[in-house]
């Protein structure tokens, strides 16, 4: 967060310098270097001050020490130079190991062969620690190790004197030097506390924005699925729809078939003027309108009517087979001949009927049984 800020104001055209009111007993290590550096970085481009108000230790000292001039209060405890390691071991025992020349920043023992081996690490954190108090503050790094508190912390005319901050002062002196007044500080105060009220209402509206937009996803996600699973329904009903609608293709193709066979032995069987014309064609209306009477049936009706018209009179021609079914083996060949060239029988019995009226009516004959 203060990187960034501080990243904002040097590129700012509108801030001239900057100010960090330091009041720190320190922290962790980590990412303390970077920040300094930065900090050391930035004084290049515009100014950069620093004040303690009270205490400025350790990892606040570090960053402070970055800054173009360091300023701290009469009562100010600035140092804590070094680096320090607790750790808890037997029984939860708390034992505190300082860097190599900071002896005074906590008097603690622990056991000697495992406090060198934490010595050694932290030893080499502080060299780094005292590199870069030495190039910012202008110092030997020998006068930071003799002269900078070895890890106490000192008062500011204690700090002045070392070359640890450049003049004792007070707040309001150094907003003066700044061409800023504690009223025109308290404005900017004012200014941050509102901006960061106002970036953290943001922050919750984007965050609401943004459950907002999960729930509709969500939603919309729920919908996809339902649109899959009726698509899904869809296209079972249509196969069964092209199913069923082939079904009723071939049933109907079927029933056509069968009226044109029909058709063709009443035709055939009623050629000429027939007395009786009247009835075979009532007969010839039902067996088309009933899709159960098939071509057989209708052909059994056909000769049962005939014979009860004719009241056995008709006469049976010489040499006839009276057998029920027999056919002259010359229409039979002719209709499988066409059977084995795809054509179904119905359709076969009609071609060769029309091809050879004589001999589908002498076959219609035979299977009146000489009636």
């Amino acid at each position: 967060m203060l990187a960034k800020e501080l990243e904002q104001a040097v590129k700012n055209k509108r801030v001239k310098s900057i100010l960090f009111e330091v009041d720190s007993p320190g922290g962790e290590v980590g990412g303390v270097a970077e920040f300094a550096n930065m900090i050391y970085q930035a004084r290049q481009t515009k100014p950069i001050y620093s004040y303690a108000t009270s205490l400025s230790a350790s990892a606040g000292y570090w960053l402070q020490s970055a800054t173009t001039k360091s300023y701290a209060g009469k009562t100010a405890f600035i140092g804590s130079v070094g680096v320090l390691h607790a750790s808890y071991v037997n029984d939860n025992k708390k034992l505190i190991i300082t860097s190599k020349y900071a002896p005074k920043k906590h008097l603690n023992a622990g056991d000697k062969d495992w406090k060198q081996g934490v010595k050694e690490k932290i030893d080499h954190l502080e060299s780094f620690f005292h590199a870069d108090l030495s190039r910012f503050r202008g110092v030997s790094i020998a006068h930071v190790q003799n002269e900078f508190g070895q890890g106490d912390v000192l008062n500011a005319e204690q700090a002045l004197k070392a070359r640890m901050i450049d003049e004792i002062s007070t707040f309001e002196d150094v907003l003066g030097k700044l061409g800023i007044s504690m009223e025109e500080n308290d404005e900017i105060k004012g200014m941050l506390a509102a901006l960061a009220d106002e970036q953290r209402t943001s922050m919750t509206a984007f965050q609401e924005n943004i459950n907002a937009l999960a729930n509709k996803m969500g939603v919309l996600s729920n919908k996809m699925t339902a649109f899959e699973t009726q698509n899904t329904q869809m296209q079972t009903d249509l196969q069964g729809f092209k199913a069923a609608y082939e079904t009723l293709e071939q049933e109907n193709q079927a029933e056509q078939e069968r009226k044109e066979a029909i058709t063709h032995l009443f035709d055939v069987m009623l050629a000429g003027n027939d007395p009786h014309k009247g009835r075979y064609n009532e007969l010839k209306a039902q067996c088309l309108a009933d899709s159960t009477i098939d071509l057989p049936k209708a052909r059994e009706n056909l000769i049962d009517l005939r014979s009860k018209l004719s009241n056995g009179t008709t006469p049976t021609p010489a040499g006839a087979d009276t057998s029920m079914g027999a056919m002259p083996i010359t229409f039979d060949a002719k209709v499988d001949e066409l059977v084995k060239q795809g054509i179904t029988k119905g359709k076969a019995i009609i071609q060769v009927g029309n091809q050879h009226p004589e001999l589908y009516k002498e076959h219609i004959i035979r299977k009146q049984g000489g009636a």
